[in-house]
């Protein structure tokens, strides 16, 4: 299997890896400062109340992308495996499951970049409130 194989114009299997894992140390980073940064905000248990929701909110959202992120990779993988095999041969794709596995990629992407959206502006929402409450 070739990690070269590329996805998209631009955007390889490795490149797809890589921003697996990139999105993974930055998602922690930036979780930890926001919550670090709530925690200041914090003076009561009802704010905590409040603000806790958010935060869990937050992690769900980033846990349901790495999994459309994981899910396409495993497309990738299966598509770039079956690349170099000749017709006949065992893990051979046709060129109708090739097809149908680059439709299911295009779709994880489309419905990891809507949840992304709704979720973000969701989470903007309840902090511009939050803030306010301030």
């Amino acid at each position: 299997m070739s990690v070269d194989f590329q996805l998209f114009p631009g955007k390889t299997l490795s490149d797809v890896f890589q921003d697996i894992y990139a999105n993974q140390v930055n998602k922690k980073k930036n979780i930890s400062e926001l919550i670090e940064s709530l925690r200041k905000l914090i003076k009561n248990v009802g704010e905590a109340a409040v603000i806790a929701p958010i935060v869990k909110d937050l992690i769900e959202v980033s846990v349901k992308n790495d999994e459309h992120l994981i899910k396409l990779a495993t497309i990738a993988q299966r598509l770039a495996a079956s690349a170099g095999k000749q017709k006949g041969q065992e893990g051979y794709l046709s060129d109708a499951e090739k097809a149908q596995l680059l439709s299911e990629i295009e779709y994880t992407v489309s419905e990891m970049e809507r949840d992304s959206k709704e979720k973000l502006i969701d989470l903007e929402i309840e902090i511009d409130e939050i803030k306010s409450k301030f």
